[in-house]
């Protein structure tokens, strides 16, 4: 099988080809050493090949986070500021979400583990408190097969705990999301409480990721605006804090990333970009303070008259 796997990554040079091939065989022989057919499942010690650098970069930039455009988030934001959380319109649950996502840069595992503990909604300022996330992750089990297990752990770095305000155009939604689940629970007997999921299913479980990412698909499709992944929220949200001129640690602490230098080469196109903007306005200073100054000096100079002296005898 080493062998067999070997000579497929020489041919289509592509490990993903490896990978289908493997979903497929592991079960089988898996099934074929229970049922007898064979001694043992070897499969655990066979290795897949991985890809090579090169075609690892270009995946990369083949998934590479797209924001919204200006134009496209307004459409975006419009719509569901008039429907996100309201009681019997259906996706009112997802549209809180990814308003929330949109506005405030949280990765979707922190969103999908926040519980209504972490919001403060009562005070002066309402508050957000990032202390936790939500995945799935691979998990061996004694059998040695490996499987998908559901997990609320710490966040990705230190970096990642963090308290955000709410902004004041999505109190109302959170409020008004918070309202309906409230009465969708009660419906089936459930009682919303501080350790009620925010961003739950009708029943109070967690979403996964590939859900929430299906529903935005739809929603826009429906308006007629480019097709985003809910990663593209927050890479939105970054990419307008940059727009805005936010210094760079700000930016690193509101989307609560470790590393100062993978943030900058993340939005290295908006920075640019904003770096342009700052050095004409800093060739404007220039040009109409300094320069136009020396100018106006050296007209206003007055030849002072002077006398030639002869230096011969």
């Amino acid at each position: 099988m080493q062998v067999f796997y070997s000579t497929l990554f020489k041919a289509t040079d592509s490990a993903d080809a490896v990978k289908g091939i493997d979903r497929i065989v592991k079960p089988c022989i898996r099934y074929a050493a229970i049922r007898g057919d064979i001694r043992i499942d070897f499969m655990p010690i066979v290795k897949l090949p991985k890809d090579r650098p090169a075609v690892k970069m270009a995946k990369r930039r083949k998934r590479e986070e797209r924001p919204f455009s200006q134009e496209d988030e307004r459409i975006f934001t419009d719509a569901l500021m008039k429907t996100a959380g309201l009681p019997d319109h259906r996706n009112s649950d997802n549209e809180a979400l990814f308003l929330v996502q949109l506005r405030m840069g949280l990765r979707i595992g922190e969103l999908l583990a926040l519980t209504w503990e972490d919001v403060t909604l009562d005070d002066d300022t309402p508050l957000i408190d990032i202390n936790k996330q939500f995945g799935f992750r691979k998990v061996k089990g004694e059998d040695g097969v490996e499987r998908r297990q559901a997990i609320t752990g710490e966040p990705k770095s230190e970096m990642g705990y963090r308290v955000l305000a709410i902004p004041p155009e999505l109190i109302p939604i959170v409020e008004r999301h918070k309202e309906t689940q409230k009465h969708m629970l009660a419906r089936i007997g459930i009682m919303q409480s501080s350790k009620t999921l925010v961003f739950g299913t009708l029943t109070g479980e967690h979403k996964e990721e590939q859900a929430c990412n299906k529903s935005l698909k739809r929603l826009c499709g429906r308006l007629g605006i480019a097709i985003h992944t809910t990663h593209d929220l927050r890479h939105t949200f970054g990419t307008r804090c940059f727009e805005a001129e936010l210094d760079a640690k700000t930016i690193q602490v509101l989307l609560g990333d470790s590393s100062m230098s993978m943030m900058m080469n993340t939005y290295i196109h908006v920075s640019r970009a904003v770096q342009a903007k700052k050095i004409s306005k800093l060739n404007e200073y220039y040009a109409e303070s300094v320069y136009e100054k020396r100018n106006d000096t050296e007209s206003e100079c007055v030849p002072i008259p002077c006398r030639v002296v002869s230096l011969t005898k």
